[in-house]
């Protein structure tokens, strides 16, 4: 499903929700993103209260 998304083609801003068997930081993971995509992709932290609002 992860390659299937960022094949997908989109405009404006976007936020994907990731998790894999290893613990990695935001910061890894937006730095893989954007390496993958071509373009900048920005780690926002989000309280724990907000996930599920979210």
């Amino acid at each position: 499903m992860g390659a299937e998304t960022l094949t997908q083609g989109w405009t404006g801003i976007r936020h994907i929700e990731v998790a894999g068997p290893e613990g990695y930081s935001p910061v890894d993971i937006a730095d893989a993103f954007a390496e993958a995509v071509g373009r900048p992709v920005e780690a926002i932290a989000v309280p724990r209260a907000e996930w599920e609002t979210l």
